[in-house]
């Protein structure tokens, strides 16, 4: 694992786990299968100034994630500049009910943990502890 995030849990997202990890600065992203060990990855970072926009990056990726391995993203090609802001997501309103499913799960079980460490986290920078 990397220095420059760290692991909070893992959790099913559908039909496979995925680890959960927070790191440093805002947004997030997901891979789909780490290198090192398979499993799928989704990352968050920590510094969001408000809880809310935490919770915004977390079902944003999960969603995303759900919706890839539903096979419902798409993008152009060629797509020279592999710009995220590319992908297509066509759903029926029963994949998207699957989808939401798959984060529901995932976020019932990652935000209470997720949660822990924004609360800790911000408690520091508040007291001058960055």
């Amino acid at each position: 694992m990397s220095e420059d995030k760290v692991k909070l849990g893992r959790w099913a997202l559908g039909i496979r786990e995925v680890d959960l990890y927070w790191r440093k600065g805002t947004g997030g992203s997901f891979n789909r299968a780490a290198s090192e060990t398979g499993i799928g990855e989704i990352a968050v970072g920590i510094d969001e100034p408000r809880w809310e926009d935490e919770v915004s990056a977390l079902l944003h990726e999960t969603a995303e994630f759900a919706m890839y391995d539903m096979r419902r993203r798409f993008n152009p090609d060629p797509d020279y500049s592999r710009d995220h802001g590319n992908y297509l997501f066509v759903l029926t309103h029963e994949q998207f009910s699957e989808a939401m499913a798959r984060v529901a799960w995932f976020a019932a079980s990652a935000l209470p943990r997720l949660a822990a460490v924004y609360n800790k986290e911000h408690k520091k920078k508040r007291k001058g502890h960055d």
